[in-house]
């Protein structure tokens, strides 16, 4: 899982070099804490091209009280 600055996932969808937080994930629910306000966007891979994993993903977004 890639959690990724707006400016990050530009350059990810341009496959151009990034900075992302995350990694691979082997235990579920995954919780983070989005380090700063803004834009951001989690991304799941689904394996590599020629491997390609069947993954069923979901997020819940929770308030700090």
């Amino acid at each position: 899982m890639l959690i990724l600055t707006d400016y990050n996932y530009k350059k990810y969808k341009g496959h151009i070099t990034y900075n992302y937080r995350g990694g691979k994930m082997e235990k579920s629910p995954y919780l983070f804490e989005v380090p700063a306000d803004g834009l951001w966007h989690v991304v799941i891979e689904k394996g590599s091209y020629f491997k390609p994993q069947n993954i069923i993903a979901s997020v819940d977004i929770i308030s700090p009280k």
